[in-house]
C-alpha cells in the first residue's frame, strides 16, 4: 500500500477530489479526500495515515479548502462546510441544499 499511495494521491489531485492544507516549515501536512462516502482527513508529512472521517448522507463528489474550512459537494444534499482548523475532528457548521 505504501508504494501505491503516491500513485493514488495523484490521481485523486487530478480528478479534482483532494486538497491540501498548506502547512508552515515543520508542521504537519494534511490532504483531504472526498471518498464517496464522506470527507477523510490524512496526515501526509510522512507515511500517509487516515486521522479522521466525516460521513456524509449521499456521495462525496468534490473537496475545495479555503483557510480553516472544507467545502465538501455532497451529491442531493447540496454543499457542506466544514471546520478543518484542527484536522483530527474536523467539524460540519453548516449545509447548503442546492438543486
Amino acid at each position: 500500500m505504501k508504494a501505491i499511495f503516491p500513485v493514488i494521491l495523484a490521481l485523486l489531485f487530478l480528478s479534482g477530489c483532494f486538497q491540501m492544507i498548506p502547512a508552515l516549515p515543520q508542521e504537519k501536512v494534511y490532504a483531504l479526500v472526498a471518498t464517496g462516502e464522506g470527507l477523510e482527513v490524512f496526515d501526509v508529512t510522512a507515511t500517509p495515515v487516515s486521522i479522521s472521517f466525516v460521513s456524509l448522507a449521499n456521495s462525496a463528489l468534490d473537496v475545495e479548502v479555503s483557510g480553516q474550512y472544507a467545502f465538501l459537494a455532497d451529491g442531493q444534499s447540496g454543499i457542506h462546510v466544514l471546520d478543518v482548523s484542527d484536522p483530527e475532528n474536523p467539524v460540519q457548521l453548516n449545509q447548503l441544499n442546492t438543486h
